[in-house]
């Protein structure tokens, strides 16, 4: 059986849209609604990105393959070695862009004051990405995906590329965001 994002997308979209107008209806700041709003969107939508389409098929394995692929590069040294070079691009790239916008909006929600802050979001986010793709796994008893250090690195890349992009935002958008 597969279960599409379809009907959580619906769900989760109609659930923020509800979230916003509440919000709106208590009189809160227009700017704090947009970021709520668009953090929403962005948090709906990875999740149909990483978790979705569930297979549920217990005992499916994919072949030669493992849940957990701890070594860095390996993933991607093996692709390189013997897949298209186009496909790769692509998965690489996917997993880079998928976090930026995360990357993007860390200063606007959270008011870190140390660096080591920051660093903690860079890698809490793709091994919470990873970690709970393990999990469905192993509660599904279908190992359709596996959990790969390559993809925390890439998506950590993704991250930090997210916040070199913020540093460049114009300052009328910074300023209309961060205003509580």
């Amino acid at each position: 059986m597969i279960i599409p994002s379809t009907p959580f997308l619906i769900i989760g979209f109609l659930a923020l849209i509800t979230v916003c107008i509440c919000l709106l209806l208590k009189k809160k700041p227009l700017n704090e609604i947009v970021l709520f709003g668009a953090f929403g969107i962005y948090i709906l939508i990875l999740i149909a990105c990483i978790w979705f389409p569930i297979f549920i098929q217990p005992g499916f394995r994919l072949p030669e393959s493992s849940l957990v692929q701890p070594i860095p590069f390996f993933t991607i040294m093996k692709d390189l070695s013997s897949g298209s070079i186009s496909d790769i691009g692509r998965d690489i790239c996917a997993n880079i862009l998928m976090t930026v916008p995360y990357g993007m909006m860390i200063p606007f929600l959270f008011k870190l004051k140390k660096r080591w802050q920051y660093v903690f979001h860079v890698f809490a986010l793709p091994v919470a990405i990873e970690f709970s793709q393990f999990l469905l796994c192993i509660a599904l008893d279908s190992h359709y995906r596996t959990a790969d250090i390559d993809d925390v690195l890439l998506n950590a890349l993704g991250i930090l590329t997210g916040y070199v992009l913020y540093k460049y935002l114009p300052h009328n958008i910074k300023v209309f965001f961060e205003s509580k």
